[in-house]
């Protein structure tokens, strides 16, 4: 018989499978498995926009860029030898001829990508809550716009002349217009630009500088140059209400509140010119 050391323990036997089954443990040769994620959850985990090489996105926005000009400059040499008896109508249509192009052109460079209308946020869910996040942007964006004018007047007095270059930008360019007219026109502008401007150029430009605070600027100084018949002061007011549209497209990953916003605010704009313009009835 062997003797035992009353300090030393017994050595430990492992618990048998019943003693396991008994306190409610795993067999021992149990191997934990990952609990099947929902489609929902992973979906929305997913990397959003997808990932792209970035020389490729940059030849994608040179593309559209050069076939969106070279569109509207055949509309507009074709419409010159129409008899208008309102030049601005050519203006007006050689534009709309662009804007169809550059969506005609991101339709298909998505398809060669391999991507879907919602990666560049053709989206609309949750709609309520995006067209109330369009409609209250609205308001921020023509508050910001007022405070913005009103410190201008206080510290620099000399650049509010550029007030008139703008409204005169405008009447040159857009023909008078009825309501209605006005308004399925400022649609059809704001989806356009909104489909180029925030889905199609900030999704390219994230794959080049992987930083959205970067990406949204670069995108909004971009769609305040295209502006700038309208003069110095409209280039910055529009150029803050794109950072304004591109934080709302990074936070909602759709277009529709960016499309609210900004026909809301285009068509508000007009509105106000209609009313105070002598020359524009």
């Amino acid at each position: 018989m062997n003797e035992h050391d009353p300090q030393t323990p017994y050595p430990l036997e492992p618990p048998s499978q019943r003693q396991r089954d008994d306190a409610g443990e795993p067999p021992s040769d149990h191997i934990p498995r990952a609990r099947p994620v929902p489609i929902e959850h992973r979906s929305a985990a997913m990397t959003w926009p997808p990932p792209m090489s970035a020389p490729w996105a940059i030849v994608e926005l040179i593309i559209v860029a050069f076939l969106t000009i070279f569109a509207g400059a055949i509309f507009l040499l074709l419409l010159q030898t129409l008899p208008f008896a309102d030049t601005r109508w050519i203006t007006l249509l050689a534009t709309t001829g662009a804007g169809l192009a550059a969506l005609l052109v991101c339709a298909i460079l998505l398809v060669i990508d391999g991507q879907k209308p919602s990666d560049i946020g053709w989206r609309a869910h949750p709609a309520g809550a995006n067209l109330a996040v369009g409609v209250i942007g609205t308001g921020v964006t023509i508050a910001t716009r007022i405070i913005l004018v009103t410190l201008i007047m206080l510290f620099f007095p000399t650049i509010l002349d550029h007030l008139d270059q703008a409204q005169e930008g405008i009447e040159e360019t857009l023909p008078p217009l009825n309501l209605t007219a006005m308004v399925a026109l400022m649609i059809f502008v704001s989806i356009w630009e909104e489909v180029v401007f925030r889905g199609f150029l900030l999704t390219r430009l994230q794959a080049v500088f992987k930083r959205w605070w970067l990406t949204i600027l670069t995108g909004s100084a971009l769609f305040g140059l295209i502006h700038d018949y309208q003069g110095v002061l409209a280039m910055v007011l529009v150029t803050i209400m794109g950072i304004i549209l591109g934080v709302i497209f990074v936070w909602r990953k759709s277009l529709l509140p960016c499309i609210v916003l900004h026909a809301l605010h285009n068509i508000i704009v007009l509105l106000a010119l209609k009313a105070i313009s002598p020359t524009w009835p």
